[in-house]
Order: C-alpha cells, then structure tokens, then sequence
C-alpha cells in the first residue's frame, strides 16, 4: 500500500489463481518496491497539492468526483464523446458506472472502448494510463 494521505492509499495487487509466489519472487517484488514508491510519489506531485483534496472518494466504494482533464494535444484522433468516456476511465469508472453516467449501455461502452484502442493502437487500458501519465511528465 502506498499512502496518498487523509484516509485512502493506492494499493499495488498480484494474483495468481492456480500457482502460489515463490519466495524468489516475493523478495524481488520486495527489491522492487522503491521504484513503485518513486512512480506513485511523481505521480502525486504532477497533480499538485489540491489532488488530494479534490479527488478523495466521499465514502466506502465511492467513484471518484473528478475527472482528469485530457491535454487537446493529446490523442487528437478521439472524438469528444470518446474523449468523455477516456476522461471517465481515467477516473477510474467501472464500465458500468460510465454507462449510467453517458446514458447508454454497457455494450456500446465497450464498443467505445474497443474503438479507442485501436485508434491509439494499444490493446489494454493499462496502456490507455501509460500513454496519460507519460504525456503528463513531458508536458
């Protein structure tokens, strides 16, 4: 668990569902940790000082209030109705959640999705993130 402050943290999960760690691994992941701290902690400082003040779920299972605000300069390819559902996803909305929010349903958020993907070749929102925060450290 990494802490953002106040009463919330960003916690870091693996899982597997048919073999246990080895010890190995455990102690690699362990020596790796510093450099999850550091990304977390750059991340936190390009937000700013009110991120934690603005974002902070309101209760247990909350959704996030605010949306990240995508840079025009970033993914010009998207229209301003993907641009929407990317700023949800950033936010870290559960397909579901974006569907109620846009009116439409689970189906066409996924159709939303699938089309993003490959406008921005990727194939994962994983990499949706990763293309995020890096155009937020270069900017």
């Amino acid at each position: 668990m990494l802490a953002d402050g106040g009463d919330w943290c960003l916690g870091i999960f693996l899982d597997r569902s048919t073999v246990s760690f080895k010890d190995s691994e455990i102690a690699l992941l362990t020596e790796r940790l510093p450099v999850f701290e550091a990304l977390h902690a750059l991340d936190i400082k390009a937000r700013g000082s009110d991120f934690l003040r603005t974002s902070t779920p309101s209760g247990p299972g909350a959704s996030p209030q605010q949306k990240p605000r995508i840079p025009e300069s970033l993914w010009p390819e998207l229209s301003s109705r993907e641009r929407e559902l990317v700023e949800l996803i950033l936010a870290g909305h559960p397909t579901a959640n974006i569907a109620e929010r846009l009116g439409i349903t689970v189906g066409t958020v996924k159709n939303h999705r699938r089309r993003i993907y490959e406008k921005l070749d990727i194939t994962t929102e994983r990499e949706l993130f990763l293309q995020f925060f890096q155009h937020r450290m270069e900017s």
